[in-house]
């Protein structure tokens, strides 16, 4: 493959990254994000790696939880 179609390969994947992650974030359809206590302290806009994968299941062309990781 020539430097060329390199290039336009890692931007064509850099721009559906760039959708995915704007999807994740979207207000009421996005991955669910929320404040976790942890012992004495608060973690603010913390999602967890099951809300992750049921989100990439349900919004993306994926069949399976381990199609998932390999997204990752």
């Amino acid at each position: 493959m020539g430097e060329v179609a390199v290039k336009t390969v890692k931007r064509r994947d850099h721009a559906e990254m760039e959708k995915i992650v704007e999807q994740m974030q979207h207000e009421e359809t996005g991955v669910p994000v929320r404040t976790v206590k942890s012992f004495m302290t608060k973690i603010p806009s913390v999602f967890t790696g099951a809300d992750l994968i049921l989100w990439m299941l349900r919004n993306l062309d994926v069949e399976d939880q381990s199609e998932c990781f390999h997204r990752l």
